[in-house]
């Protein structure tokens, strides 16, 4: 999973073989790679299937989206830095002074504040997102700070304000 994670998918016990069907118990956990440490928390008992119409059935827990969420947290990964270099497009948003559109007219104090400058925007976790599984929907709450610095054209840049978010995406 990328330079950083592991996914552990080892069998934790010998298939189970029958002459119907064959079953096993795979680990699903994600690691930090330079460090095996398990997360501070357990998985969830799978629910057994009864059914036996289909010829594979496979069952994912959320354990392994929330031991994935919990490394990357605690390992500093789940932060990004969004400045006007990263975004797409002719007209820069993130500049304080322009004639159209961007967050020096958005929010005018920014831009009397610091004319001719660029903001950068500074996400980071604040916690580790979990991972919500049910038959109807996936919830995904997620904690971060937003932080909004102002790089001035003599490249120094300076605090201007910080956001506590707390997100919930749900996919039905």
């Amino acid at each position: 999973l990328g330079e950083h994670l592991t996914l552990d998918y080892r069998l934790l016990s010998a298939p189970h073989i029958t002459s119907e069907y064959i079953e096993g118990d795979f680990k699903g956990e994600v690691f930090w790679t330079m460090n095996r440490t398990e997360a501070p928390f357990a998985p969830s008992p799978m629910a057994t299937i009864t059914d036996n119409k289909k010829m594979v059935y496979l069952t994912v827990s959320d354990y392994i989206f929330n031991s994935m969420g919990y490394q990357a947290h605690a390992h500093g990964l789940l932060m990004y830095n969004l400045t006007s270099q990263k975004m797409r497009g002719d007209d820069d948003l993130l500049n304080t002074t322009c004639k159209d559109t961007c967050i020096g007219k958005l929010i005018p104090q920014i831009g009397q504040l610091y004319p001719n400058s660029k903001v950068e925007i500074h996400l980071q976790s604040t916690d580790w997102p979990r991972v919500f599984i049910t038959e109807k929907a996936v919830q995904i709450p997620s904690k971060s700070n937003v932080t909004f610095s102002a790089r001035k054209p003599d490249n120094t840049l300076h605090f201007m304000f910080r956001i506590h978010a707390v997100n919930i995406i749900l996919l039905k």
